[in-house]
């Protein structure tokens, strides 16, 4: 017979008796089993490690396929609209400061009071100078008249070789002449001409008489209107600087414009008792209009900052949809760690990767549009992109501290 024993150390018994111990002798008091070393959840720390992390936010992933298709394809559009924006403000202020310069923004004229002249070399000279594009000076003046039209007389202006492309501005940037060669002909001769992509005009001297005989000229068609209108009926010839000119125009390059002015300013002011003046050809943009603060003022800026917030909203509205899934992971145990490291392996998959792929696409499409001002506005909005992105983990988290264990009992 077994002798009576008054106590006797409890034993270990199995979930199958209504206990349950773990590989590590841990009871869970509830009943469950806890998992140890070997568990999903880590040894009671409730902390993933990186790899099992990234599977359970791929598990998450693969179970909801249609919102993780949704909130992959809004990343991509957010990815592919940063990138486009830019590249379109930047076109937009490029037309507005091609018109300014059309208008002669960055133009002067240099003048003698009471019709005197200046010495054409001298006129010819300036375009050495750094920061001038341009310069020239009208010579000579006379009349001939196109075979195709002898009752319409037309302009033969012998200039300094720079003159056509102050008068033209468009001439350089085309690279239709350089910047003092070449015969140019104005809009309305090359149309009546039918030269519009240029070649040769036969014309006669002297205006509507023929008594010259006929000549020959290659000609290049204007790109667009002159700066005076009287020149879009007149062909200019480049010849030597010699002799005087009535005034010399003067082109600066965007951006030297101030400096041009003072460097003009000095360069006649031994002349300032012959009367010769620098004047601008027309009045200088504000600096609102400069093409600077334009830049620092387009939409395209706040482009990204819609984009992206449009991303994390619809986010933070679907982790708080699945408030009973993130309870139960706080019923289990986990900790904030782990949680953190899931919203980034979701984030990563379903945000910043799609985000890349648009920006990747965009910037293959629009490679060939881009200019050197529109990649740099580009790579700044996608960087403001990414750290935007940076946050959204951030605001997750934020918005999931108001889940407890019981949203996994309420179901929600």
């Amino acid at each position: 017979m077994r002798p009576r024993v008054l106590w006797e150390r409890p034993r270990r018994r199995s979930a199958k008796n209504g206990r349950a111990a773990s590989r590590d002798g841990a009871v869970n008091p509830a009943g469950r089993h806890r998992p140890g070393r070997g568990g999903s959840l880590g040894r009671d720390s409730g902390r993933f490690p990186a790899r099992l992390a990234i599977s359970e936010a791929l598990a998450n992933l693969a179970a909801s396929p249609v919102r993780t298709v949704c909130v992959a394809l809004i990343a991509v559009a957010a990815g592919a609209i940063t990138t486009l924006a830019p590249g379109f403000d930047v076109g937009m202020i490029g037309d507005a400061q091609r018109a300014q310069v059309a208008g002669g923004v960055n133009a002067f004229r240099v003048v003698v009071r009471d019709g005197g002249r200046i010495d054409a070399a001298r006129c010819d000279a300036l375009r050495s100078l750094r920061g001038v594009l341009a310069a020239g000076g009208a010579l000579h003046t006379g009349q001939i008249a196109a075979t195709v039209a002898p009752g319409r007389p037309v302009a033969l202006v012998k200039a300094t070789p720079g003159f056509a492309a102050v008068m033209w501005p468009g001439l350089v940037a085309s690279g239709t002449v350089g910047r003092g060669a070449g015969v140019v002909a104005g809009r309305r001769v090359t149309e009546m001409a039918g030269l519009e992509q240029g070649g040769v005009l036969e014309y006669t001297l002297g205006g509507t008489q023929a008594g010259a005989g006929l000549s020959r000229i290659e000609v290049a068609a204007a790109p667009g209107a002159a700066r005076v209108y009287e020149y879009d009926s007149a062909v200019v010839v480049a010849a030597g600087p010699t002799g005087w000119v009535t005034e010399c125009l003067v082109e600066a390059e965007p951006g030297a414009r101030d400096a041009v002015e003072l460097v003009l300013t000095r360069w006649f002011s031994q002349d300032a008792g012959a009367g010769i003046r620098v004047y601008p050809w027309s009045v200088p943009v504000s600096g609102e209009q400069s093409p600077d603060y334009l830049l620092h003022q387009r939409a395209s800026r706040w482009v990204v900052l819609g984009a992206v917030g449009l991303v994390a909203a619809v986010q933070g509205f679907l982790w708080l949809a699945r408030r009973g899934e993130t309870g139960i992971y706080r019923l289990l145990g986990l900790r904030g760690g782990s949680l953190a490291a899931m919203v980034v392996a979701d984030q990563m998959l379903v945000s910043v990767a799609p985000f890349s792929a648009g920006v990747l696409g965009a910037g293959i499409a629009r490679a060939g549009d881009l200019n050197g001002m529109a990649l740099t506005m580009t790579a700044i909005d996608v960087a403001r992109g990414y750290c935007l992105l940076a946050l959204v983990p951030l605001l997750i988290l934020l918005l999931l501290k108001t889940v407890s264990p019981l949203d996994a009992i309420r179901g929600r």
